[in-house]
């Protein structure tokens, strides 16, 4: 996560929305790890989930590790295979202005 806030100022002002699911934390340190962070944009959108609907998230994002990161394009639909990391902003960046130009 210590990519994040970086990559989130290269693309600022495109059209992105950073969705965090969270698993197994209790509410409290979820929310202060998202204020840690620096998570809490008005272009982010946080879930802490039941477990049931982890699973469910899991199974169709195809989590197998954690963190994962992945790519839904402008329609809505997930891109197949993982996304860059943050570690690579360059690679997100082309990643996600590809994406945008379709």
């Amino acid at each position: 996560m210590e990519y994040v806030p970086a990559l989130k100022k290269m693309l600022e002002g495109k059209p992105v929305v950073y969705l965090y699911f969270c698993n197994n934390s209790p509410d409290e340190a979820w929310r202060i790890y998202i204020r840690q962070n620096h998570l809490d944009t008005d272009n982010a959108i946080h879930y802490n989930l039941p477990k049931t609907q982890e699973s469910a998230i899991e199974q169709y994002l195809e989590v197998s590790v954690f963190p994962t990161y992945r790519l839904v394009d402008t329609s809505g639909r997930l891109v197949p295979g993982g996304a860059p990391w943050p570690s690579n902003p360059s690679a997100v960046v082309a990643a996600i202005e590809q994406l945008l130009s379709h």
